[in-house]
């Protein structure tokens, strides 16, 4: 499956040399326009926004691509090894696990992708607070 992302225009160059480009992995369910509020604060870089297949409003996606093998593959087909990864949540965890098995890039910015909720109490909790 094809990733969705938005891009800056990333023909522009910063003082004569090439723009960094950042690709940005949003939390379960997220959608690249998350990331706008980092995009405008840093114009210097060339970004690349990710959305969740499925997640756009438009599309279907089987619930069998969000198995790790397919989400790996799905972000791997974005990454380059001169890419900068900036990874929310499960995001980050994911891209986390692209590294593990050997996905090779710049530098990845991994926020908040705690490895999951400890206790069963907790789990039940933030269960119930999905579900309204």
């Amino acid at each position: 499956m094809d990733a969705n992302y938005q891009h800056s225009d990333n023909n522009s160059t910063m003082s004569g040399t090439k723009r960094p480009r950042v690709v940005a992995v949003p939390g379960f369910g997220g959608a690249g326009g998350d990331f706008m509020p980092l995009v405008e604060r840093l114009p210097s870089c060339d970004w690349r926004l990710l959305t969740w297949p499925g997640c756009d409003g438009t599309s279907y996606v089987d619930p069998q691509f969000y198995q790790r093998d397919r989400l790996c593959e799905w972000l791997e087909s974005v990454v380059r090894p001169t890419d900068v990864v900036f990874g929310y949540s499960m995001g980050g965890r994911l891209t986390l696990e692209c590294m593990a098995r050997g996905m090779e890039l710049r530098a990845a910015i991994i926020v908040a992708a705690v490895p999951g909720i400890p206790s069963q109490k907790e789990r039940r909790s933030r269960k119930d607070a999905d579900d309204i």
